[in-house]
């Protein structure tokens, strides 16, 4: 399993990267909406999931899955956000194979919602 981690946070990304590394799940980490599009443009992306922080600088966190779904609508997204967020906000559209999860998170809550959205085995 291969998994994108795009979040301007360097500590998010780092922290998020290692508890899945540990579970042997292959990670990118991308600090802009702009860098993950990159990321997931390149010929050998293999990517299963999208952890996606919201708020972000320059392109936000639903820009990004606006454009990421364009070309790849089925990829499985987790909003990771330590904002207030309502599902509901979002447009009909990008709801399908969205998935939230509230910072700060624990390293367990993390790894099951990962198993639950992609199964490994």
């Amino acid at each position: 399993m291969r998994v994108l981690i795009v979040d301007d946070e360097e500590m998010i990304r780092d922290l998020a990267a290692k508890i899945l590394r540990k579970e042997g799940i292959e990670i990118t980490v991308a600090e802009s909406g702009t860098e993950g599009l990159e990321a997931l443009s390149t010929p050998d992306s293999s990517v299963d999931l999208v952890i996606l922080d919201l708020i972000m600088d320059g392109m936000s966190g639903r820009e990004t899955l606006e454009a990421m779904r364009r070309t790849h609508p089925e990829l499985p997204c987790i909003f990771s956000t330590g904002h207030l967020f309502n599902k509901d906000e979002l447009p009909e559209h990008l709801k399908p194979n969205t998935h939230f999860l509230q910072k700060p998170y624990r390293a367990s809550v993390l790894r099951e919602l990962v198993r639950q959205i992609v199964p490994v085995g």
